[in-house]
């Protein structure tokens, strides 16, 4: 009976130990943890909602606004209406399994990062309501899953990269939105079309 008590804890043990270490480099450092790091460092965070953020961490599924799949990778950022502002890491293109980015209604600016097109399984990013300027990456056509996007109310510039063109039709519901922001002529004409055809 002890033996078969010792044999399910050590179980348990090496269980845990996997998930906690599925992000770990072979130098033993967490790449999420260094990302999501280096975005609260380029943030101001007046209400400390980051502040359990810790850089000597193994493990950030257990920080305030981060969500983690089972299998401990991070696959959520939702930090919308905190005050926040600063700017967006370009290292937030390393959470490779990243699903959501929820960083609505903030103060934060600076250029969109190019990096969130390496993002392959992101499916929702909403940057509304902020003071993000310069042009959209065009390395946001590569978002193959996405179906959620709202960039309004910043201060972008120039046009709709013809990369988004790329887009599913499911997203051309939500480039409406991009439309009300910068030029993208020939989008509106596929969502006229799309419209007639509905």
């Amino acid at each position: 009976m002890k033996s078969l008590l010792l044999f399910s804890l050590g179980s348990l043990f090496l269980t845990l130990m996997g998930i906690s270490s599925a992000t770990l480099s072979p130098a033993g450092i967490n790449y999420e943890v260094v990302a999501l790091m280096a975005i609260k460092s380029d943030l101001n965070d007046p209400y400390h909602v980051l502040e359990n953020w810790d850089s000597n961490s193994v493990d950030p599924c257990s920080w305030r606004m981060v969500t983690c799949s089972p299998d401990g990778y991070v696959f959520s950022l939702g930090l919308p209406s905190q005050s926040l502002s600063g700017t967006l890491s370009p290292l937030i293109g390393n959470l490779s399994e990243l699903q959501s980015v929820l960083l609505q209604n903030n103060a934060i600016s600076g250029p969109i990062p190019a990096t969130i097109g390496k993002l392959e399984k992101l499916h929702t990013l909403d940057l509304s309501n902020n003071t993000f300027h310069g042009e959209i990456p065009t390395s946001l056509g590569d978002l193959k899953n996405l179906n959620y996007l709202r960039l309004n109310n910043n201060s972008l510039t120039g046009a709709c990269p013809d990369s988004l063109s790329k887009l599913e039709v499911s997203l051309l519901w939500t480039c409406l939105i991009i439309i009300l922001v910068v030029p993208c002529r020939k989008y509106q004409q596929r969502l006229s079309k799309l419209l007639v055809t509905l």
